[in-house]
């Protein structure tokens, strides 16, 4: 089972030209025959069997730890795996995990809070998709303070044109 959850322009210290990039993460297909899962929504050649992602549907999100929409997606894919391992009690097993999973570091990680702020790093928002994303869990919320650092990349990313 593999899976690719993007192919967005990034790496651009490490490879010359996107396409380059592209190769080099689709190199996880490369040894899949045709009862093998590619989970993904990217054009990538496999004789795996795809999987198309998409929101995971059909569970109470109320109480999960995560903010963003976008751990749908994330969800659908760990739920993905589990499913063609045919983990026992599957649907209930995973809205436990749902209610209970923290994130992973540096993922929109929740840090603390004073009684005006909550602090959050994402600091693996290594490319403009996945600051977009990071800043649209924040959508419903009054106000967001943005701290953006790091090393620059070959382009000037314009945030404010894309959020647009």
């Amino acid at each position: 089972i593999s899976f690719i959850l993007n192919i967005t322009e990034n790496h651009t210290e490490r490879y010359d030209r996107f396409l380059d990039y592209k190769k080099a993460k689709s190199q996880i297909t490369k040894n899949q025959i045709a009862s093998d899962f590619l989970i993904t929504n990217e054009n990538i050649d496999s004789q795996a069997k795809r999987i198309k992602i998409k929101d995971l549907e059909g569970f109470d999100y109320t109480k999960s730890k995560l903010i963003g929409g976008h751990n749908k997606k994330n969800f659908f894919c760990a739920y993905k795996v589990c499913e063609i391992l045919k983990f026992d009690n599957l649907n209930s097993v995973f809205q436990a995990f749902i209610n209970t999973f923290t994130g992973v570091e540096y993922r929109l990680q929740f840090i603390g809070e004073n009684p005006q702020l909550k602090f959050y790093n994402d600091a693996k928002s290594t490319n403009d998709e996945a600051t977009i994303a990071a800043i649209n869990a924040f959508k419903d919320k009054d106000d967001l303070h943005l701290i953006l650092g790091g090393k620059m990349r070959s382009e000037i990313i314009h945030l404010h044109e894309k959020l647009e």
